[in-house]
């Protein structure tokens, strides 16, 4: 039984949707249900997943969402985020943590964004990541990532997103350092009520991640949502309801690990902004 948790636990690891140690990672059950893709997304976990697009969200907002990965406990994860919308841009924080007593990954960051013209927008996260391993110690280190986008018209939407591009030095062995990562990608409201989203992510330790999702809003406030990501060869699809509360609900699929589950919670307060 130890052998397998510990087998699942490194795989899960390396095909993790949180890589704060390999670059970039993305938080939300909207995303987790779309491939991983969330460069685009106007909602409450672009204060992470790019901070550009905070400040085309009309409303402040805050939110919870929790992580299942291949039914086992010892792989949750967690986050928190908050976003404050203003006519002068847009303030977000996030908190997210990963892992057990033995194993635990944090971070934590403070991001802002303005428009910069009606359909360009930049956004800065200034963040604080750590990992803690059982008989070897805590360690931590300060990092930025910087996002970007740029609609082309009202139905075509590109973004970028750099993580980490100082590689901050985590330790004094051997120069340790975290990773970096770069990201491209594009939503494209092919229809009334269907969205496309493409996305390309390049690491330094990782082959080329190509993720791809398609949304779909049968109705007002209902939409149902899958994708798939190439690195970590996984198929993904969930569903979100939208009334006082925005309910959002992701599944994962890999082939040798199973399922992952990822439910989301978010709440609208205050005016509502001009876009």
């Amino acid at each position: 039984m130890k052998l397998k948790l510990l087998f699942l636990f490194g795989m899960a690891l390396l095909t993790s949707e949180l890589k704060a140690w390999e670059g970039g990672f993305v938080l939300g059950a909207k995303a987790a249900s779309l491939g991983n893709c969330g460069l685009t997304h106007r909602d409450l976990w672009s204060v992470n997943n790019n901070p550009a697009t905070m400040s085309f969200n009309e409303k402040s907002s805050f939110g919870i969402s929790v992580q299942n990965r291949f039914g086992v406990t010892n792989l949750n994860a967690g986050a928190v985020g908050s976003n404050l919308i203003s006519d002068y841009g847009c303030l977000g924080f996030y908190a997210y943590s990963f892992g057990n007593s033995a194993y635990y990954q944090y971070s934590s960051g403070l991001s802002f964004s303005k428009r910069l013209a009606q359909n360009f927008a930049m956004g800065i996260s200034l963040c604080y990541t750590g990992l803690y391993v059982k008989d070897y110690g805590e360690f931590g280190t300060p990092i930025f990532n910087l996002g970007f986008t740029f609609p082309f018209n009202k139905n075509f939407i590109g973004a970028f997103k750099i993580n980490n591009p100082t590689k901050s030095k985590i330790s004094q062995f051997e120069d340790e350092r975290t990773q970096s990562s770069a990201a491209l990608g594009f939503s494209h409201k092919v229809a009334a009520n269907t969205y496309l989203y493409t996305e390309a992510e390049i690491y330094e330790k990782y082959p080329l991640d190509l993720r791809c999702g398609i949304e779909y809003s049968p109705i007002s406030n209902y939409a149902v949502r899958a994708g798939f990501s190439t690195l970590r060869s996984t198929v993904t699809f969930g569903f979100s309801i939208e009334k006082s509360i925005k309910i959002l609900i992701g599944f994962s699929y890999h082939n040798r690990l199973g399922f992952s589950s990822t439910f989301d919670s978010q709440i609208y307060f205050g005016k509502t902004t001009e876009q």
